[in-house]
């Protein structure tokens, strides 16, 4: 059989609420921009077709992120990974309330959120299969994926909501404080183990 974690054994192991927390306020960050794009773009005053074209770049950002990420997960430690494409992004969101009227720095903001955008799923992907294995990763993922889900799903709310009561200055510097603690987070993860020299009993 594979080698791999239980999923009793997987929820006693520090990695697994560590991604379970990140991978939550990621989620609840990035995931509340993209429904709320058009809001934000038209906010900036910039006309019409203008702001088609900017929209356009955060799904050029995402396929650019998911690339990046696939490509540097084959050469570094994944954690850091997720800290290099995730960083710009943060930084992005702190200086977006400030220069956000500038059509020419939209293109390169949204991009940038996009690329960030793109990194989530794959990386979460790797991140349970190089910590937990294959014996019980369907499982595992799923559980984690709770998280996800759940910061997703109140994401576009809360953005919405605090867009209108708090500004986007004070949004924009929250979410790119969330997103480096997301990042961070999960350079408390620890080397790769090795799941090959585990042998759990199968669970029912």
């Amino acid at each position: 059989p594979p080698s791999g974690l239980t999923v009793s054994m997987a929820v006693r192991k520090k990695q697994f609420w560590i991604l379970w927390i990140s991978f939550f306020i990621l989620s609840l960050t990035l995931a509340g921009l993209a429904p709320n794009l058009e809001r934000l773009i038209m906010h900036s005053g910039v006309s019409m077709d203008v702001s088609v074209r900017i929209a356009s770049m955060f799904g050029i950002g995402i396929i650019a992120g998911r690339l990046l990420t696939g490509w540097l997960l084959d050469k570094l430690w994944a954690p850091l990974v997720i800290l290099i494409v995730l960083l710009p992004a943060a930084l992005v969101y702190g200086l977006l309330g400030h220069f956000h009227s500038s059509p020419r720095w939209l293109f390169v903001a949204i991009t940038i959120l996009g690329a960030a955008t793109g990194v989530e799923y794959d990386a979460l992907a790797y991140l349970v299969l190089r910590y937990f294995g294959l014996r019980f990763y369907s499982a595992i993922y799923g559980l984690i994926y709770i998280a996800f889900a759940i910061g997703a799903g109140f994401g576009p709310g809360m953005f919405a909501f605090l867009m209108q009561s708090v500004g986007y200055s004070t949004l924009f510097f929250g979410n790119a404080i969330l997103l480096c603690i997301g990042s961070a987070l999960l350079l408390l993860m620890g080397r790769y183990p090795r799941l090959e020299s585990e042998q759990p009993v199968m669970e029912s």
